[in-house]
């Protein structure tokens, strides 16, 4: 959670920005808190903490959240001359470093994680004496309330005071009303409860005797020794292995077998319903089992579209109405942040040439730019800043000087 507190001049700059001057000493229409234990029809309570430790839930999330962290975020902005990146310290807190204790990957994967698991991920916006972003300060979704007053957003936060939504990164995947994020933990805690029922079934069944009780005809010495010998052997201190049952003394199970409850295809079915809550492909947690069979440039393309775009677009949307003030909006040219997925979309190496030659052969790239895709320095004395075109290969804007119609 953030240490910072504003200083006099941003504790004045909320105080104009917002016509209640005494936030504290309002009458709030309602309040948003979060959701922190729930039960389910199988007999488990469910917290986030608890669910995302599930390895399927712990998997989907990971993935998201790895793949989000690794994509170059930058500030953007559209012009004559197409759209080019806009270097400044907007762009440098997305790009490289946020804060003064967390690296870009760092920050971006601790959001994604917390807006999946916990519904919210807040960062405090920390500006300059001119109102710009300094910083970017995670907060710890527990110490955040959401305040609403007519159609007006705050926050409380502890050890900040009332902070106005200007100030505050709120990023929320899940939401019922635009302004509370929700929980697909929470919000499927049923699913939740009844997979970690599986995975307590699973870990009691490995390595261990089933539960039981023990009934027949036994002296008391016998019923004794009968008794110890099979404690030590449920609890594994017992290097004999199974006990003697002496007389008619038998062992009725109190739990079933696997095959007995079909534990396998109920885990199967769960963890395929887990994928479709998070829209993760199972081919991209390693389950290949169930995953759609198609090459790694197909599978990398649909992680893209389906998967990784909605929370693209909902985290640009948030840095575009928080990071750049109003004016922005005025702009002929407005800044906004995107996310550059070519990293993720480029094919084979086969492919890759076959499309850079047909660019140099249509003028639409040039040598240098394609050596730059492929992470290479340009060439010397300016050799690779020409663009040709297909035919007799001349310099493109010399076709007359040639002879060429």
């Amino acid at each position: 959670m953030a240490n910072t507190k504003p200083g006099l001049l941003q504790i004045i700059r909320n105080s104009l920005w917002n016509p209640n001057h005494d936030l504290r000493s309002q009458n709030y229409d309602y309040l948003y808190q979060p959701d922190f234990l729930q039960y389910s029809e199988s007999g488990e309570y469910v917290t986030e903490s608890r669910a995302s430790r599930i390895s399927t839930v712990f998997n989907c999330i990971n993935v998201i959240a790895q793949d989000i962290a690794q994509t170059p975020l930058n500030v953007y902005q559209d012009g004559e001359q197409g759209r080019e990146i806009k270097r400044g310290k907007i762009n440098d807190l997305l790009d490289k470093k946020p804060n003064e204790r967390m690296s870009a990957y760092s920050w971006a994967y601790s959001n994604v994680y917390c807006y999946l698991v916990y519904g919210s991920a807040y960062n405090y916006i920390l500006r300059d004496g001119n109102g710009q972003p300094k910083q970017l300060l995670p907060i710890n979704p527990s110490a955040v309330e959401v305040l609403c007053k007519g159609h007006d957003v705050f926050y409380k936060v502890n050890e900040l005071g009332t902070v106005s939504a200007r100030d505050m990164l709120h990023y929320k995947l899940f939401t019922k009303d635009g302004v509370k994020g929700v929980s697909p933990i929470m919000h499927n805690a049923e699913l939740m409860g009844k997979r970690l029922k599986e995975q307590k079934f699973s870990s009691r069944t490995l390595g261990a005797k089933p539960p039981g009780y023990l009934n027949g005809t036994a002296t008391a010495e016998q019923q004794k020794k009968i008794a110890d010998q099979w404690s030590a052997a449920i609890s594994g201190d017992d290097v004999r292995g199974t006990p003697f049952l002496v007389g008619d003394v038998k062992y009725n199970p109190l739990q079933l077998s696997g095959d007995q409850v079909q534990f396998i295809e109920s885990t199967i079915r769960t963890n395929i319903e887990i994928y479709g809550m998070f829209r993760v492909q199972p081919t991209m947690v390693s389950n290949f089992d169930e995953g759609v069979k198609a090459n790694a440039e197909q599978q990398a393309i649909n992680h893209v579209k389906f998967t990784l775009m909605p929370h693209y677009k909902m985290l640009e949307d948030e840095n575009n109405c928080k990071l750049f003030g109003y004016k922005n909006e005025d702009k002929q040219y407005p800044l906004y942040t995107y996310h550059n997925t070519d990293y993720f979309l480029r094919g084979d190496m086969q492919t890759r040439y076959k499309v850079y030659h047909d660019m140099i052969l249509d003028g639409v790239f040039n040598a240098d730019e394609i050596r730059a895709f492929e992470n290479k320095p340009k060439q010397p004395d300016g050799l690779g800043e020409k663009y040709y075109m297909q035919g007799a290969m001349v310099e493109k804007g010399k076709e007359v000087e040639n002879g060429i119609e």
